[in-house]
């Protein structure tokens, strides 16, 4: 796998906390929503708390198969066994730093940096 590849596998734990944070979102509207019908009659109110049950489910399901995705990429990460490219590696994918704000969080050069993250992502192994 190329540097390129892994790092767009690794930059994926962002896009996975966005994604299960918008389906915790969606949960919720269709809790709301089950709170709002009733004043349906009851076969209608089962009806709407079935329906709802199930998209629950689904939605909780997909939670899950996210959080497995996330798990398997901080596993990658951690799997590294130089701190200091582990600590990059952190900075960058798990808490969305540019490669800018890593350089002056850990204090070295942003040339440094990139040379530091092209030699954190040759060690990387993601299969």
């Amino acid at each position: 796998m190329t540097r390129q590849e892994k790092a767009e596998y690794l930059g994926k734990y962002k896009l996975l906390d966005m994604e299960i944070a918008r389906q915790c979102e969606e949960l919720g509207n269709w809790r709301m929503r089950s709170r709002r019908c009733q004043s349906q009659s009851q076969k209608e109110e089962r009806l709407a708390a079935r329906r709802i049950l199930a998209m629950e489910k689904e939605i909780a399901e997909e939670i899950q198969r996210l959080c497995q995705q996330r798990k398997r990429i901080k596993n990658i990460i951690s799997s590294v066994n130089n701190d200091t490219l582990r600590l990059l590696l952190e900075y960058r994918y798990l808490n969305g730093c540019t490669l800018e704000k890593t350089a002056e969080k850990m204090n070295y050069t942003f040339r440094h940096i990139c040379r530091l993250h092209f030699q954190a992502l040759d060690k990387l192994s993601l299969s």
